[in-house]
């Protein structure tokens, strides 16, 4: 088992709760959204994005090369999510759920920008393009 896994075992929480999130998201995919599960989902993806956040105060973290992939990770996430919060109509928590299952290369580029740098935050990032590909050839939810 290599050593960074013993020391940074925490780092698999956050697409643990992340998934929690676009997994109760998606119970509205058919027959429409519930307000307060939505509203839950906003607090489980601001509870990692606070806890990227926290990380950035690690040595090991590299906030200038965090923030750029954050800031673009929350762009994907929190518009569908606020569209279907307002509407609670199936095809909105549909997009909501295809934008969050998206965004986890984006959240994995996040860490892998702040933990090596940009440039292996770029090598994640280069997965978006195909599975924006993919996305249309099979169904993402």
């Amino acid at each position: 088992m290599p050593a960074a896994v013993g020391e940074y075992w925490y780092l698999a929480l956050l697409p643990i709760v992340y998934i929690a999130a676009i997994t109760a998201i998606s119970r509205g995919e058919v027959h429409g959204g519930d307000k307060k599960i939505l509203l839950g989902s906003v607090g489980l993806y601001s509870l990692v994005i606070g806890s990227i956040l926290l990380l950035m105060t690690l040595p090991q973290i590299n906030g200038v090369y965090t923030i750029p992939f954050l800031v673009l990770f929350c762009y994907l996430i929190f518009p569908p999510l606020f569209k279907a919060i307002s509407s609670l109509k199936p095809l909105d928590v549909r997009l909501a759920v295809k934008a969050g299952i998206m965004a986890l290369i984006l959240l994995d580029a996040t860490i892998a920008a702040g933990f090596a740098g940009w440039w292996y935050g770029l090598i994640v990032l280069a997965l978006f393009p195909l599975s924006r590909l993919l996305a249309r050839v099979f169904a993402v939810t």
